[in-house]
């Protein structure tokens, strides 16, 4: 009884997720070109309107641009208000929108917001500008996460 009243303690205090926990899904977002500018489009659902995107280089995540504005309402086919942001070509980017729903957060529904996501670089090819999708790089996990976590290693000599 003992024994099991241990591991009972041991997965409450550990945080597992368990089968009614909650993970947001992210939707995949379509890029494209329209007007020789990226368009990004995701599909909303009833009421669901812009929060907002943010734009990511993904050679470094630090560098971001949020728009953050009154959530406006946007069709399927319309492409995103991202007019003020320099794109450059061959710089891989991450573009995230977030949708939220004003009747979903009304009645206290935890799944009020939506993620959408695109990875993607920019290239000029025979027909103009072209989008190619990017897949995220897996982390090299040889390398120190920080240039600060670098251990430097002291000889005796040196002491």
């Amino acid at each position: 009884m003992y024994k099991l009243l241990l591991i009972a303690c041991a997965f409450l205090i550990s945080g597992c997720p368990g089968p009614r926990d909650y993970f947001p899904r992210i939707w995949p977002a379509q890029i494209s070109i329209k007007d020789g500018k990226p368009c990004v489009t995701v599909q909303p659902e009833g009421d669901e309107k812009v929060r907002s995107v943010m734009i990511y280089e993904m050679a470094e995540m630090n560098n971001q641009r949020r728009f953050e504005s009154e959530p406006y309402t946007v069709r399927d086919d319309e492409c995103l208000d991202m007019n003020a942001y320099p794109f450059r070509l061959n710089t891989a980017y991450v573009i995230s929108v977030t949708l939220i729903s004003e009747k979903k957060r009304q009645r206290a529904y935890y799944k009020s917001a939506r993620g959408f996501v695109t990875r993607f670089r920019l290239s000029e090819g025979a027909h103009g500008l072209q989008v190619e999708d990017v897949e995220p790089e897996p982390p090299n996990w040889n390398l120190p996460a920080r240039s600060s976590d670098e251990i430097e290693l002291i000889s005796p000599e040196q002491q």
